[in-house]
């Protein structure tokens, strides 16, 4: 992965569920790192190529091999927060790809 093409800076977010004052289950989002990576508009076609619905704000994040990631986390870039539905490492741990879904607020 060539280091030019990570031009985004990226927060990862991890999922905690905490009790509020009335004793109710909360779900919060913690900042647990931000790193470099490559943001990807998804394309029509390749919605249709994996026979997938599109929806808009969907976007694929590349950055370098990670192996903490898990589905309930979330990814905050420029100002929006991405659901994340798909992880996929590239090569063999050179990268990880990303495709999440923005969050409608």
């Amino acid at each position: 992965m060539k280091p030019g093409t990570l031009d985004r800076r990226v927060t990862i977010l991890r999922r905690a569920l905490t009790r509020n004052e009335h004793g109710e289950q909360v779900e919060t989002y913690s900042e647990l790192t931000t790193v470099w990576a490559q943001r990807l508009d998804v394309t029509a076609r390749e919605a249709f190529t994996a026979q997938t619905t599109i929806a808009e704000g969907t976007a694929k994040f590349r950055m370098r091999y990670r192996s903490d990631l898990i589905y309930t986390d979330r990814l905050s870039c420029e100002s929006k927060e991405y659901d994340i539905v798909q992880i996929a490492e590239l090569g063999r741990r050179e990268a990880t790809e990303i495709v999440g879904v923005a969050r409608i607020p």
